[in-house]
């Protein structure tokens, strides 16, 4: 538990698959201890949380405690409504050097899905169009160090595909893209 977070800073992998863990509570732990990455001597750091659960909304301070160069794994992770936009806006704020991100085959609700192409894509429902000037549409988060993004086996279909493209637009240095088993 906490004497595990102190010593995290030691590690340049950890892995943690599969362990039936909500990371909502396990960040704002990290944040609470101020367990912080980024003072590490490590050239970058990779966290595999695969296989766990996001039941409440993250932390927006969890960008402070991460390594300037760190590689997030969230393979098959399961996301609440509002957690995965919020782990987005908590990554925007990252102000490393560069940032790997795997969102392989994550779970999300309809309206978790929503919310996310809404608040982090940058899509407008039908009724938000209307009420919207051209000049005023909804813009897409950026991930100023997102360098990596894999999205294999998550849904890109003629109805996110505009958004999910105006969202890759606004990633300065994404420079490796992975949509396997997406179309």
């Amino acid at each position: 538990s906490s004497d595990l977070l102190i010593k995290i800073k030691k590690l340049n992998i950890l892995s943690i698959i599969d362990c039936c863990i909500n990371l909502s509570d396990l960040f704002e732990k990290m944040v609470k201890l101020n367990t912080s990455l980024d003072e590490t001597e490590l050239s970058a750091l990779t966290l595999n949380f695969s296989g766990n659960s996001f039941w409440s909304p993250v932390t927006d301070k969890l960008w402070i405690y991460l390594h300037p160069r760190s590689y997030l794994i969230f393979r098959k992770c399961t996301f609440s409504d509002e957690s995965l936009t919020s782990l987005f806006r908590a990554l925007s704020l990252h102000k490393g050097k560069s940032l790997h991100l795997d969102f392989s085959g994550i779970a999300v609700t309809e309206n978790g899905w929503r919310i996310f192409r809404k608040d982090i894509m940058g899509e407008s429902s039908e009724k938000e169009s209307i009420h919207l000037s051209h000049k005023s549409e909804l813009k897409p988060v950026c991930l100023s160090t997102l360098t990596e993004l894999v999205w294999d086996n998550n849904v890109i279909d003629s109805y996110n595909v505009k958004s999910f493209t105006n969202f890759l637009k606004e990633q300065p240095h994404l420079r490796k893209l992975s949509i396997n088993d997406c179309i």
